[in-house]
């Protein structure tokens, strides 16, 4: 069946993509009318350099999103979006805190609420304290052995420790790895490089939005665009995008000269790619 473009550019229209530096520029998404706004990756992150840590610490950016507690820039940021009750928000990542250890996550805000989120499917754990970690998941007496070792932290009690939590995170992907349904979008979010795995991930029902939200990830036009036909092709073949189907992206480039930032949408049409 073939798709009315016309449609799909009326629904794009929908959706509004903005590229922000990070949680003091949030203002920029909470200001725009629209019934979804989608912003790059990293956008939550309070650092200039998403591996630019307070002393080498994670926990100063992370946010505990049950308890809306940590970095006060990024839960008043999160705050402003949930007065905005008309607006579904998939705002780029921020930091998660999960109680000494961080994952890179999207909180999607529909309602005025934290209605789910998404892990990075690529994203790596991060740990500020591994005694401490190891005292969460294994007890008191593992921790000690922990503190105690001397040895790389590729082996011995740490190692053990890196496996489980290993475990607990692949889990947290997992689990993630849902659309979201908003009346008759069921739009299905993807982070960054994870665009490259998610036909083979994803086994939900049929997505008509696919909204991607990245940074530093293509380096020409033509990579782009590439990348999206695959995508398409991929997600079709296995029944996993329905009729009026397209992509909206949203992509900061700050990394060096070979990344820009680019806003656009994309629908896919007999074979062909056709940016709208």
């Amino acid at each position: 069946m073939e798709q009315d473009l016309a449609v799909i550019k009326n629904l794009a229209k929908e959706v509004k993509r903005v590229i922000v530096s990070g949680p003091s520029k949030l203002e920029k998404i909470v200001q725009i009318d629209g019934k979804i706004v989608l912003s790059n990756e990293n956008s939550m992150i309070d650092t200039e350099k998403i591996d630019l840590y307070d002393s080498g610490k994670v926990s100063p950016q992370a946010v505990n999103l049950e308890k809306l507690t940590g970095n006060r820039r990024v839960v008043e940021a999160l705050m402003e979006m949930k007065k905005r009750k008309e607006t579904a928000f998939f705002p780029g990542t921020l930091m998660r805190d999960y109680g000494e250890f961080f994952l890179p996550v999207m909180p999607i805000i529909v309602d005025g609420e934290i209605a789910t989120e998404r892990v990075k499917q690529t994203g790596i754990a991060y740990v500020d304290d591994y005694p401490a970690l190891a005292e969460r998941l294994l007890g008191k007496g593992y921790a000690e052995k922990v503190r105690e070792f001397k040895g790389p932290d590729f082996e011995g009690p740490i190692q053990e420790v890196k496996d489980l939590l290993k475990e607990i995170v692949a889990r947290k992907r997992t689990d993630s790895m849902a659309s979201v349904n908003i009346g008759e979008w069921n739009i299905l979010p993807v982070i960054c490089n994870e665009i490259y795995l998610i036909p083979n991930l994803y086994r939900g029902k049929k997505v008509n939005l696919i909204l991607h939200s990245c940074s530093n990830l293509f380096e020409s036009k033509e990579q782009r665009e590439n990348t999206y036909r695959r995508f398409f092709e991929a997600m079709k073949e296995k029944g996993l995008v329905g009729d009026e189907s397209f992509l909206a992206t949203a992509e900061s480039g700050d990394l060096d000269e070979r990344y820009h930032p680019f806003i656009g949408s994309f629908a896919f049409e007999k074979g062909r790619l056709i940016e709208i």
